[in-house]
């Protein structure tokens, strides 16, 4: 079982770290041997892609791929559970930190 949660949200280091084809770069932690040489060149592709709009149009298309070729069975999703008094305003980000520059006090 492995947990895995980038610090930058960003869907291309879950491609190109856990879903590439491993080459002493790419799929460092592609336990499975997953590979998909298409996959492979759009994860290239939206590693260098400048335009939000096209770089989230290449990462559905990444999606729609692992979802038709299932390279991996997710089997826990961790529910972060926080509670705050209806005067603090906070963002809770999905990596279970807590950083203070998100908390406002009413």
């Amino acid at each position: 079982m492995l947990g895995w949660t980038p610090s930058t949200y960003d869907g291309h280091n879950v491609l190109y770290t856990l879903l590439g084809t491993r080459n002493g770069k790419r799929g460092e932690v592609n336990v499975g041997g997953y590979s998909n040489p298409v996959l492979d060149a759009l994860t290239d592709k939206i590693g260098v892609e400048t335009d939000q709009a096209k770089r989230n149009g290449m990462i559905r298309q990444a999606i729609d791929i692992m979802q038709q070729d299932l390279p991996t069975l997710p089997l826990h999703q961790q529910v972060i559970v926080w509670a705050a008094k209806t005067n603090i305003e906070l963002v809770q980000p999905a990596d279970n930190l807590f950083p203070y520059r998100f908390v406002k006090v009413k």
